[in-house]
């Protein structure tokens, strides 16, 4: 059908969209006995060379100066809306669109038009009135379906997002970043199957997908298969060979299969291609210091030091290293210059705390666990710690006693604070409570050369001789350097 227009739109004669049109058709033939308005005519064609030059103000100018003579003229208000938007009057524009919808209530082009208003606006629930409209005039409107589910996307509303998507699919399209956002809000529903099937529906439509590659890898790590993530991310670096986020993860993915040697390749890679990345030598040095390499982890951490001195991680693990090493005083260095970037973090006050304590600066050590404690009231190994100094000096037992059962509260099971709180009960005499928490270390615990001595200690003190010696004799066998409970058990040996 063709547009009248202008002149009053009557019925269904009047659509948009008449810029397809001939000119010829547009200003040259009308229909019978009606004739052309020349000044809307003359203004609305002054409005079309306004917009073409981005004078977008001028061109409303001239639009508003036809919609004046013909308020019923269609087109020239729709030219009118579209301006308003591109000089940010979007209320203007709404209030143009929403007259257009009086004019021609099944007008899918000017529902799209409020749409993408309301979505800029952030006025989702409008938006999607207005998309829904759009289907009730053509169900099968792929736009209308496309932005509902990206409405929901970003609204995280996942299921109805991937409801749209599935109904965009059974359009018939072939549009691989379909597949991709439904695989990609399976993996957020953690629906990891149905995610893989999307993304692999992807990679058949387009090969050199590399985020449908990279997604998969992320999956495949999510759900411990390791072989198959290393896969994929070796599929995705065929398509980009310098992507340091596949190398980051297949750095992490090695070094959880206690792949060590690739898991250290593959950082350096990262590195290399990436020198700026700090989380890169963080990670590395990491590595070094699980391995028990403390020269590795500093030759790391110098290079790191040298890119910035603003990365506390940096220093904290420079604070671990020396302390491997055993250079406290480099150690103690570290850790207060990480505290001096991040003053409020309790694991470095921690730290700082058990170094002083083996150095026997007790003091210094009390007051780095009270202040982990006063920064995080559920930093359990903070009142473990304070608490197990208290009873091994056999002071404070009282409060030695509360904090370990403040660590227990938090940590009920932890076959460590079980010890603790069971030796505090020995320094306070309390020999059967000492024994049941003590066995009930062991049995959490296994073989721990502390606790068997621990026991012990208890048991010889009750005058279970022999179960003393066993216990001893197994706290040897597990570490043999201890000069003390040789002597100890000897002592027991001899019937002392």
């Amino acid at each position: 059908m063709l547009v009248e227009l202008f002149f009053t739109p009557t019925g269904n004669n009047c659509l948009l969209g008449f810029n397809h049109l001939p000119l010829g058709v547009i200003f040259g033939e009308k229909p019978a006995g009606k004739k052309v308005d020349s000044f809307c005519l003359v203004h609305y064609l002054k409005g079309l060379l306004c917009d073409n030059e981005g004078k977008f103000s001028e061109a409303a100018i001239e639009y508003q100066k036809v919609l004046t003579r013909n308020p019923r003229l269609v087109e020239p208000r729709l030219k009118l809306a579209e301006d308003y938007i591109r000089i940010g009057k979007y209320s203007k524009a709404i209030q143009e669109l929403k007259r257009c919808l009086s004019l021609v209530p099944s007008s899918i082009k000017v529902y799209q038009r409020l749409g993408a208003i309301y979505v800029s606006q952030k006025k989702y629930q409008e938006a999607v009135d207005c998309y829904n409209k759009i289907l009730t005039i053509d169900p099968a409107d792929i736009t209308a379906l496309v932005n509902l589910a990206d409405i929901y996307l970003v609204q995280n509303k996942l299921t109805e997002a991937s409801e749209f998507y599935e109904r965009i699919i059974e359009q018939g399209t072939n549009v691989p970043l379909v597949y991709f956002n439904l695989g990609i809000i399976y993996s957020q529903l953690n629906e990891f199957d149905k995610a893989i099937l999307n993304f692999e529906k992807v990679i058949e439509r387009q090969p050199d997908y590399f985020e449908a590659y990279l997604s998969l890898g992320f999956i495949y790590e999510l759900k411990k298969e390791p072989d198959m993530a290393i896969a994929k991310f070796n599929e995705a670096l065929k398509i980009d060979p310098l992507s340091t986020e596949v190398y980051h993860h297949l750095g992490q993915i090695y070094y959880q299969a206690k792949k060590i040697k690739e898991a250290i390749r593959q950082y350096k890679l990262l590195i290399s291609l990436a020198p700026e990345r700090i989380d890169g030598y963080i990670e590395l040095a990491y590595i070094y210091l699980n391995e028990d390499k403390p020269k590795e982890a500093l030759e790391i951490l110098n290079k790191a030091k040298e890119l910035t001195d603003k990365q506390d991680q940096v220093y904290l693990l420079l604070g671990l290293t020396y302390n491997l090493m055993k250079k406290d005083e480099e150690a103690i260095a570290a850790l207060k210059k990480a505290l001096e970037i991040n003053k409020d973090d309790d694991y470095l006050h921690f730290r700082l705390g058990i170094i002083y304590e083996k150095k026997g600066l007790r003091e210094n050590a009390i007051r780095e666990f009270e202040k982990t404690i006063a920064l995080n009231p559920q930093n359990a190994n903070a009142y473990n710690y304070l608490g197990y100094m208290y009873a091994d000096a056999g002071e404070n037992l009282d409060e030695a006693t509360r904090l370990i059962k403040k660590a227990l509260e938090i940590d009920p099971d932890n076959g460590a604070y079980v010890d603790s709180l069971g030796w505090a009960y020995y320094k306070k005499g309390m020999l059967d409570e000492a024994q049941a928490e003590l066995e009930r270390a062991v049995s959490i615990m296994g073989d721990d050369p502390v606790i068997h001595d621990h026991l012990g200690d208890v048991y010889y003190q009750k005058n279970f001789r022999e179960k003393a010696k066993l216990q001893w004799e197994k706290s040897l066998e597990l570490q043999p350097e201890q000069e003390d409970l040789k002597r100890k058990l000897e002592k027991c040996k001899s019937g002392n």
